[in-house]
């Protein structure tokens, strides 16, 4: 994040499998009210970012867009904030995105299932969690906090596995303060 040895940048990479898939076009825009330039909203404390990227299915040829966001953590009206920064991802997309293709957002949304931030990507925009509601596995090291998630639009894919990476895999430390999550798609 921006707070790493005082470094006002922000990165939010996307990983794909080039045999998999053909990126068509990417970009990164800021979740305040000059999404064009490095900036953040008055209210957060540290800049904030969406990146993306429109990508084709190679076997099926379908079309898709994936957003990777990192959301507000520790303003002093961080639901508040988060909910303006997801208001400003949804508007940039549609400008984006205006065919309407099929859409998945993930990173780490500092919040619960339950906040705004969530709700208006399940009932305004119309995706689907791709955590399942029975598992609570943490994303956070030590915390029962589950911040990191997954969302896709399930009319046209289908989410056949979630996990939360908890392990170290042979290191003593923890890689992140966030486990990762994955999930598949058919």
């Amino acid at each position: 994040g921006g707070s790493v040895l005082q470094n006002p940048g922000e990165m939010c990479a996307l990983f794909w499998r080039k045999a998999d898939v053909k990126c068509l076009k990417t970009g990164t825009f800021w979740l305040s009210t000059t999404p064009t330039k490095a900036s953040k909203l008055a209210a957060s404390n540290y800049n904030r970012i969406c990146s993306w990227g429109l990508f084709q299915h190679i076997g099926t040829s379908i079309p898709f867009y994936v957003c990777n966001i990192h959301l507000d953590n520790i303003s002093d009206n961080a639901v508040a904030v988060r909910k303006q920064q997801m208001e400003i991802m949804i508007a940039e997309m549609k400008k984006i995105n205006t065919t309407n293709v099929p859409m998945f957002v993930l990173g780490d949304f500092n919040s619960g299932a339950t906040e705004a931030c969530h709700t208006l990507l399940t009932s305004n925009y119309g995706l689907k969690a791709a955590r399942p509601a029975s598992d609570k596995t943490s994303t956070m090291p030590g915390s029962t906090a589950i911040f990191d998630h997954i969302y896709f639009n399930d009319t046209y894919f289908d989410c056949t596995s979630f996990q939360t990476l908890t392990g170290r895999y042979g290191l003593s430390i923890d890689l992140s303060d966030h486990y990762p999550v994955v999930a598949t798609f058919t």
